[in-house]
């Protein structure tokens, strides 16, 4: 008689990606995040693509394979990025 293993997916969501991002001391590829994720590959590449588009991550863009790091901010304030606190980005 076989016996089925329940297993629950969970969903990949940016903040998720992000905390495990913020929790790695070193940069990442996309295959080892979907691997310690359980998440297909492809899904967290497009992912991690957006949060280098939005400015959350940050990669080398010559380098392969394509290694992530959650970016470090440049000032305290999420709003402006330019480490003056006067400024604000409209």
């Amino acid at each position: 008689m076989q016996k089925e293993a329940a297993l629950e997916h969970v969903s990949l969501t940016k903040r998720g990606l992000l905390d495990y991002l913020g929790a790695q001391r070193e940069p990442v590829t996309a295959k080892v995040a979907s691997i310690d994720l359980d998440s297909r590959a492809s899904t967290v590449t497009e992912m991690l693509e957006r949060c280098v588009a939005q400015g959350l991550a940050e990669r080398t863009t010559t380098q392969r394979p394509r290694e992530y790091r959650l970016r470090k901010p440049t000032c305290p304030r999420i709003c402006c990025g330019t480490g003056n606190p006067k400024v604000t980005k409209n």
